[in-house]
């Protein structure tokens, strides 16, 4: 089970901060004994990767900080608090599921997404929800996918909500997949390609 932002906030240093113009969610490690995943903060610091939060490193002395630059993005809670359709829902988990699927070809675990709604954010224009990766290696866990998408489900406030059973029956398959899972929503919403 992902840890939730407060619990990862209370075991590292997690703040907001604004430095030229730019708003950043930072990490900041003061143990150099702590295991920074080096390797996906390279991949993301080499690639543009749109559905990861863009980030730099930096240390001083001992001090290590991870910076998100979370400038012009929707906070993904705010986009919950709206009302939605199930098309949006389609297009939103479709794009999840992609995401999920490309990130092996850049070697990232979705085990080390920070997944608290609160650090997730959303571009409407896409439907593409953007994820922070958790630099450190120890707080990296399983992620539960039929789950996850329970929890955005059951938080969104669907207008058409009589779809809502389709997805619902679609995450309790025993033999749930992403792959199946985006092709179901495709064809239940329309959707042949997002």
């Amino acid at each position: 089970m992902t840890k939730s932002f407060k619990e990862i906030k209370k075991l590292n240093k997690w703040y907001k901060n604004n430095e030229r113009g730019k708003v950043l969610e930072v990490f900041e490690e003061d143990s150099l004994d702590s295991v920074l995943d080096t390797t996906a903060i390279g991949i993301i610091m080499s690639n543009n990767i749109p559905y990861l939060i863009p980030l730099s490193f930096s240390q001083v002395d001992e001090t290590r900080y991870v910076k998100f630059d979370i400038s012009s993005r929707i906070g993904f809670r705010e986009f919950m608090c709206r009302d939605t359709t199930f098309k949006t829902v389609a297009k939103l988990f479709i794009n999840i599921c992609d995401s999920f699927v490309d990130m092996h070809k850049y070697m990232i675990d979705t085990g080390s997404l920070v997944t608290d709604f609160d650090m997730m954010f959303f571009e409407p224009a896409n439907s593409l929800v953007s994820f922070i990766v958790n630099p450190d290696v120890s707080k990296h866990r399983p992620l539960d996918y039929s789950s996850f998408f329970k929890n955005i489900l059951f938080e969104l406030r669907i207008t058409d909500a009589a779809n809502v059973g389709i997805i619902i029956n679609m995450l309790n398959s025993p033999s749930f997949s992403l792959e199946e899972f985006s092709q179901q929503l495709r064809r239940q919403s329309g959707l042949e390609t997002v």
